[in-house]
């Protein structure tokens, strides 16, 4: 479901992708609750979802951090797996990463892993944190993500060498797409493709589309230095007006097992 902007509770989940297939399943979900503005007044709590039972008979194996499916695990510090995940702030290059991903120098933790999706190099494309899309005070909604796919839909950068940060990208329907019959590509108007919708995404995405929802997607950060992996290349935010009663990433996947239990 989306979160509200003013709720004291965010939402981070964590995908994995099957090597052979490509394929991603939702497996767990990362909560931060907070008491009050006070930031040390909170509480980290994680969790299998639902979607787990489908990747695990694909071969995935919980994290042995996590070992247990059935036990949640809270802790008033970010858990090691994922602060692991975030840059140190003594690395020269961490404000050039955060402008990577539109981020203030002050960001925290729990932002850049929502930004950056928490990978990491050995296993990159394996593991990846997504936010949950936020509902805005006028009511409409907002996330932000990577754009996928660009090393395959512009083989030579060419399009991608012509955008600026605030161009609009069209969202396009890929009913054709033997991989996922929800695929959502990502064109530059008359210039040509750039890339994909993440997976995590394209349900909510292409359900607004077929209801002739406003969808507006546009360029929040680019990157073309040729030190920036091209997966990280462009960052977007999308803007949506939707029905009050749409609740994306209410698909019962998304739902913690429902024997988890408080560690």
């Amino acid at each position: 479901m989306w979160s509200a902007a003013m709720s004291s509770t965010e939402t981070l989940y964590v995908g994995w992708q099957h090597r052979e297939s490509r394929r991603w399943f939702v497996v767990g979900r990362l909560t931060r609750v907070s008491n009050g503005p006070d930031l040390s007044d909170r509480e980290f709590e994680f969790v299998y979802v639902a979607g787990v039972n489908e990747a695990l008979s694909r071969g995935f194996q919980p994290f042995i951090a996590f070992p247990d499916l059935d036990r949640a695990v809270r802790s008033r510090e970010l858990l090691p797996f994922f602060r692991n995940r975030v840059m140190p702030r003594n690395r020269p290059d961490y404000r050039a990463y955060l402008e990577q991903l539109a981020l203030e120098p002050t960001a925290e933790e729990f932002a850049i892993l929502a930004r950056s999706g928490g990978q990491r190099t050995p296993e990159r494309g394996e593991i990846e944190l997504f936010a949950a899309p936020v509902r805005r005070a006028d009511g409409s909604y907002e996330a932000y993500f990577l754009v996928r796919g660009i090393r395959h839909v512009d083989l030579n950068h060419e399009v991608v060498a012509t955008l600026g940060e605030g161009d609009r990208l069209l969202c396009v329907l890929d009913v054709q797409n033997t991989y996922n019959p929800e695929a959502v590509l990502l064109r530059a108007d008359s210039k040509g493709l750039v890339g994909y919708v993440p997976d995590y995404l394209c349900g909510e995405v292409s359900l607004l589309l077929r209801q002739k929802c406003d969808v507006r997607v546009t360029i929040a950060r680019i990157n073309n230095s040729p030190t920036v992996p091209v997966q990280n290349r462009i960052m977007c935010r999308l803007e949506a007006n939707a029905p009050a009663d749409l609740r994306p990433f209410s698909d019962p996947r998304f739902a913690p097992l429902d024997h988890a239990l408080a560690a």
